[in-house]
């Protein structure tokens, strides 16, 4: 009787060892930490970077220089 629930545990064991290795769990996994990747960043100005870009650097200059010159007023 011992020695079948001794068998019976390590057909288990293998089972588990063998589905946490299948590719299907390695996909489970890679989604499962994507997605905590995502909760765990702070939500910010998704259109900052677009605004940071070089090629609006002229718009930031008109910008600043309008603030000036109502700040003198």
């Amino acid at each position: 009787m011992n020695e079948g629930r001794r068998r019976g545990r390590w057909i288990l064991a293998g089972g588990i060892v063998g589905l946490a290795l299948s590719p299907g769990a390695r996909r489970i996994g890679m989604g499962m930490r994507a997605r905590a990747t995502r909760l765990g960043r702070a939500a910010g100005d998704p259109e900052a970077p677009f605004r940071e870009a070089p090629c609006y650097e002229h718009d930031r200059a008109l910008a600043d220089e309008a603030t000036r010159s109502e700040a003198a007023r």
